[in-house]
């Protein structure tokens, strides 16, 4: 049985394709990502899922609504994982595989998208974030590593 399942609790901003012969860490600080519009942020704070691939980077933006707005079991959810160690970020952040539209190949080797995949399990994270302050709103960004694992690597030369 299929069931709705809630909105999205941060709101997709944009996603970038950057092609490069060395993909960027900590893009965030980089004035042109998002349209040179990521301080423009409406809400608390943008989180950033950086995929750092053999040929670029695939940069996900997500609006971080402030905590007052979000359902509390949201809130607590993310407080703790902004102010946790790496140990612990990486035993929480999971992504589904989805693949909506796309060749039968590609969609066969990303899979049906029921399963999570827990990336500080399987792939090198690092995380670059700044807190908001009087000046500036939060950035939380975390960078995932694609070609260090032989499983996504595979994929990846299915999917270009």
């Amino acid at each position: 049985v299929k069931a709705p399942s809630a909105p999205a609790p941060f709101p997709c901003r944009g996603v970038d394709v950057w092609i490069t012969d060395n993909a960027e860490r900590n893009i965030s600080r980089h004035p042109s990502i998002l349209g040179g519009r990521l301080s423009q942020e409406i809400g608390s704070g943008t989180f950033i899922v950086n995929f750092l691939l053999p040929f670029g980077n695939l940069v996900a933006y997500f609006s971080v609504p402030p905590l007052e707005d979000m359902p509390p079991n949201i809130a607590i959810v993310w407080e703790k994982f902004i102010h946790g160690d790496q140990q612990y970020r990486d035993g929480k952040l999971k992504l589904l595989p989805v693949v909506v539209d796309g060749p039968w190949i590609v969609r066969k080797a990303v899979g049906p998208g029921t399963s999570p995949a827990m990336l500080g399990r399987d792939l090198p994270l690092q995380y670059y974030f700044n807190q908001p302050s009087e000046a500036r709103k939060g950035i939380y960004e975390v960078d995932v590593l694609i070609s260090a694992s032989r499983i996504a690597r595979g994929i990846l030369n299915v999917v270009k």
